[in-house]
């Protein structure tokens, strides 16, 4: 068992911050240039279960 991984901030953007950003040209999530295509190199998906029973 290892130490608990530190907890991510997660901002939201306010409207002028998310304009701001799409001026510039930078992606929402990250301070890269959002072109399309873009993917956050920091950012993941985790899937779940979604707690129905398939095995019957």
């Amino acid at each position: 068992a290892g130490q608990p991984l530190p907890a991510r901030q997660f901002k939201k953007l306010t409207p002028t911050e998310m304009a701001d950003r799409r001026t510039k040209g930078l992606c929402f999530n990250c301070d890269e240039k959002y072109a399309r295509g873009h993917r956050c190199a920091r950012l993941f998906w985790i899937e779940v279960p979604d707690g129905e029973d398939t095995d019957d």
